[in-house]
């Protein structure tokens, strides 16, 4: 059976300064990369065969942990 799993973006630092970045490239902050932690052990046990993902900074970082172990 094929899923479809969607992950949003780790915290950044423009979300918790409640600042909107939209296409701006705005970098994970450090609760962001506890909760990319959080996010890579979670699916440490799900098979993964591809990973999409946009081109900013964001997204890229919040999954490349969670690429190393899979892909």
């Amino acid at each position: 059976m094929t899923r479809l799993i969607l992950v949003r973006h780790a915290l950044t630092e423009d979300n918790q300064n409640n600042r909107l970045s939209g296409h701006i490239d705005s970098k994970v902050s450090i609760e962001g990369k506890k909760q990319i932690d959080k996010i890579t052990t979670f699916f440490k046990e799900i098979y993964i065969d591809n990973i999409y993902t946009t081109t900013s900074s964001r997204t890229k970082d919040t999954v490349y942990e969670l690429s190393l172990i899979h892909i």
